[in-house]
This record gives structure tokens, sequence and C-alpha cells, in this order.
């Protein structure tokens, strides 16, 4: 069954926003791009780098913290360390690929136009074309074909050297709308759709696409489709989320069309357009550092270590520690390991620069956090009545943690049982957890919340509810045992019998929970609700005959009671 437009339409915007990317006005059909940060570039060749073989990609980021936004190299099975290369500005690319002679080609959203990234240079140069708005592009290896996606018109074929396109023809009735592809080394074309969250194969003669099978998750969007023909394997980046606006990055079953999570990008950041090169050396350093403690106190000295870092085609001899990004690296060294500490609380920005034998750089940064504040302690909402054997539930709102952490929370249910560490719960959102007592009693609930790094609140103030398992009293004073005319009691009578209109007195209690309602019924209809007791209703109507007349009372524990009584009544 497709999908609403609405999430069509959700998905083609999106397109739009082609995060990691930045406009700069073209002069010419170059675009050059401003290196802010040169010291990362001294001794670059950029499709010297971009040769790679093996399971390493390439794509600009957008990162939430502007830390490493522009292109960087990250390795396709670890897309929570990203390393970064260079700056990155240009036109609004909506898809790219990997293609000879060694180039990176761009497809221009809206226009259509192709562009490439120069050998050597940080620099954009517009080859041509354009016309139809494309989504994609792949680079077919078998047929030295160039092929572009349009979201509901079809395929095209792209000349690489003039960016011309050519119209193939449409995907036919089965797919809602393609928005990425990509090619494997034989030839065939894989395209997915985001409307119907499945992947297709797209014949490159006619355009026709046939269903591989289900992605099994609701992706909402693909902002880029790549192939990795050396390994033989389907990536696309996503955000199944479209209120966190996760970048994620997954791996797509080309026999049957399951994908599964690789993993969320470092910094929660977008890498698109997104390409990976094939079939070539010269690789890039990849930078990775963990550090001891993972959340150090100010003034405790922390550990850094930067061994997992690699050079896939030689070693690193430079280890270059920044304590603070600014630029200046504090501190060298040729052994992967360094120590550092902070006097105050706060987040602290750390950048490992690692050069290789060939003298190239490979950059990452992280963010160390120095102190850990715990939550507030909560305040308990839910019932303070209840009946044994009931489960009743009880909530905790709005707990923030200082520092966004996830929470968890652990319930003391006052009779002995604790509910362990539940969770994890966002910061800010609601934790709830149930309990049901077996005996009468009093009970004082308490909570307590904690972070992901266990820095704990106080326990809560005592929220206290009463189990009781007795019911109230309730009674029907009125009509007795008697004949009444007009509402006037004549003489006593084996039967209340009763011609015109009378007051019906009724009264409940408990001595518990206290009385929370009583009901009032004729034949089992329902006359009134009554929150106030003693209680009195006029019955007016005009019955004859046997009726029931039946008072039920409710304490505040969901505890009740009835009483009942057979009356006669003309007129």
């Amino acid at each position: 069954m497709q999908k609403p437009l609405l999430k069509k339409g959700i998905a083609v915007a999106v397109i739009v926003l082609f995060l990691g990317m930045s406009i700069t006005p073209s002069t010419g059909n170059i675009v050059e791009d401003v290196l802010a940060n040169t010291r990362l570039l001294d001794t670059v060749d950029c499709f010297e780098e971009l040769s790679v073989r093996g399971s390493l990609a390439y794509g600009f980021c957008d990162d939430p913290f502007d830390e490493l936004d522009g292109i960087v190299i990250f390795d396709l099975d670890d897309p929570g360390n990203l390393t970064k290369i260079g700056q990155g500005t240009g036109p609004f690319f909506s898809g790219s690929c990997f293609g000879p002679p060694n180039y990176w080609y761009f497809i221009e959203y809206n226009y259509g136009s192709l562009w490439y990234m120069e050998i050597g240079t940080w620099k954009y140069l517009e080859l041509g074309g354009g016309g139809e708005t494309l989504n994609d592009i792949a680079w077919d290896p078998s047929q030295g074909k160039m092929f572009g996606a349009s979201s509901y018109n079809g395929l095209f074929e792209i000349d690489s050297e003039t960016g011309k396109q050519t119209y193939i023809g449409p995907y036919g009735s089965g797919p809602d709308y393609i928005i990425g592809i990509g090619c494997d080394m034989n030839g065939t074309c894989y395209g997915i759709d985001p409307g119907q969250d499945k992947l297709w194969t797209i014949d490159t003669e006619n355009g026709w696409a046939t269903e591989v099978g289900p992605l099994g998750i609701d992706i909402n969007y693909v902002l880029d489709v790549a192939y990795d023909k050396d390994n033989d394997k389907l990536y696309f980046v996503s955000c199944s989320n479209i209120t966190t606006q996760k970048g994620e990055l997954y791996i797509c079953d080309t026999t049957t069309g399951e994908c599964t999570l690789v993993g969320e990008f470092q910094n929660d950041a977008i890498v698109r357009p997104l390409t990976i090169p094939y079939n070539h050396s010269n690789q890039y350093p990849i930078a990775k550092f963990t550090w001891t403690p993972t959340h150090p106190d100010p003034g405790e000295t922390v550990l850094f270590n930067a061994s997992a870092s690699y050079d896939p085609d030689g070693y690193i001899n430079l280890y270059e520690w920044d304590w603070d990004n600014d630029g200046i690296f504090d501190e060298n060294h040729t052994t992967p390991t360094a120590t550092h500490s902070w006097s105050s609380y706060g987040f602290y920005p750390v950048a490992l620069r690692i050069t290789d034998n060939s003298s190239i750089n490979g950059t990452t940064i992280k963010i160390v956090r120095v102190g850990n504040q715990p939550p507030d302690a909560p305040n308990i909402t839910g019932p303070h009545y209840g009946r044994p054997g009931v489960e009743y539930t009880f909530c905790i709102d709005g707990i923030v943690d200082p520092e966004g952490d996830d929470l968890y929370c652990m319930w003391d249910w006052g009779d002995g049982n604790f509910s362990g560490w539940l969770g994890p719960y966002g910061s800010g959102g609601t934790m709830c957890a149930s309990h049901a007592w077996s005996e009468e009693g009093e009970y004082e609930i308490r909570v307590k919340t904690k972070d992901i790094h266990n820095a704990a609140s106080d326990w809560s103030e005592p929220h206290v509810i009463m189990i009781e398992a007795g019911s109230p009293h309730v009674e029907i004073s009125r009509p007795k045992r008697a004949v009444y005319i007009r509402d006037k009691e004549i003489f006593p009578f084996i039967v209340p019998v009763i011609f015109g209109d009378i007051q019906i007195w009724f009264w409940a209690e408990d001595s518990e929970s206290g009385l929370n309602r009583t009901e009032l019924y004729i034949d089992d209809e329902l006359k009134g609700v009554f929150t106030s007791i003693p209680k009195s209703w006029l019955w007016d109507e005009c019955v004859f005959f046997r009726h029931t007349i039946m008072v039920k009372a409710y304490d505040n524990a969901g505890n009740n009671a009835t009483k009942e009584m057979k009356v006669w009544k003309f007129f």
C-alpha cells in the first residue's frame, strides 16, 4: 500500500536543504573553495586521496556543532568517527558519484548541471548540461556511462564530459518516486523509493523499475545513495527520525531490499552527498581516539589514547593534540597517548591530527565533558487510593538533565519492593511505572533518577497511597415499609406502596479512603450522580406497578457497595 502524498512532499522538500553545503555564487564556471583551515590541506592532492581502495567513503558534512563542517572521510563500518580533510562550499548538489578519470562528480539541484572536483585542487568545475531536476547520479563501470534519477519522470543518461542529459524512460507504475541510485560493477542500477520504503532495480535500457523488496523500516527520506563497488555493498544516508534529524548510514541487501543500520554519524551530523571511490590506492590516515575517565571531574588528569588510529597503506609517525580546537596544536608526540586536565566544569572540543609517512593528515574532533551534574529530584503524580491486587500507574514529568543526557528512574513502592533502574528516557520526557499492593495499608512511594553516567538525584518527596479492601456503607432511608400518598406516610405496610410523587432519601459513608460518589438508579436507569451525602431525590414520574430503587456508592479506593429496595408505585 502506498504512503500518503504528505510523505512524498516531505521527502522532496528535504532534498532542497542539501545539508552539508552552503551557497557560494559562481563566477564563470568555476567555484573556488575558500580554505579557512588551510593547515589541513598543506600537502593534499584531492584526487590522490579520493583514489581509495576498500571501505572508505567521502562526503560533505553538516555538523550541528560546526566542528566537522566540510569534506570528511570515514570508514563505512564506523560512521561515528569522521575525519575532516577540508572545507567545502559550492552550489546546491543533490547527489554525487565517483568515476573516471578519478573524478568526484556532482549534480546541481534545480538546474541539473554536472560538476566535478578538479584534480589536485579544492575547486568545483562546471561541465555543463542541465535541464531536468535530478536527485542523484551513479556511474556504471560495465558500460562506462553515467545515469541520473528524477523523482517522478524516470531515468536519464548523462554525458560525463558535457553534462548533456538524454531521457531513457519512465520508472513505470511501481515506485512512488526515486530519490537515490547506485550501480554495481556489473551494471545493475538500484534505486530507493522512500514513498513505499522499497528497493528497486532500474533497467538502464528503458528506465523501467522492478521491485526487489521492502527496506524493513520507515526511512522518511533518503539523502544520498552510494555503491561500494569493491565490496559489492549498497549504502544510503537517511534521517529515519524526522524530529531528531540525526544522520544515519544504512546498508541495503540487494537481494531482499532489507536494510540494516550501520550507525549514526559523529555529532549527529548529516553527511551528503556521499561517494565511495573504488579500485585505487594511496589512502588517507584515519584519526580516532578515546579518553579515560570518560567524564572526568575538574582538575582530574585525563589519559587520551589514539592507538585506534590507523593508515591503510602506511603508518602514522606524528600525533598532534589541540585541547581547545582553536587551530593551534598544543602538543605533538610520536606515540599515541597524551594527558591533559581542565580546571573547571564545561564542554571542551579536543582535536587530534595525525600525519602518516606520506605527510598526509587526518583530523577528528570530539567533545570532552568535564564534570557531570545530576538531575533534580522528581515529583510524583498518580492516585492516592487503591485496592489490593490492582495495578496503579505513577509518573514523573519534565525531569531535565543539566547536560541533556538520557535518564533512568528507580521506584521504591514502600512495601519492600523496588523497580530497579528503568529506562533510558529522554531528558525532559515522562517516565511512568506501575505497581500493585497485596495488602491493605498506607504506603509511601519514592522515586529517584540518574543520568547515563550514574549521576543520581535525591529521592523524591513521598507520594502516599492508601490501599483498602473494605466497601462503603450505603442505606436507603425513605421510603419505608409503608403506604405513601402525595409524599406523606399514611400507615405501615408489608412493602412500600406509593401513590403520586415521593422524595427518596439515601446516604453512604466510608471511614477509610472516604466516599467518592453515589449513584441513584430506578429500574437500572441512572437518575443522578451525587458527591454530597445525605441526599434526597424527587421521584415524580408517572409509573405503575413494581419497581426497583438502587443506590450505588463508591469510595476513593474504587471499592463499591449497593442497596436495593422493591416498591410499588401508581401515578
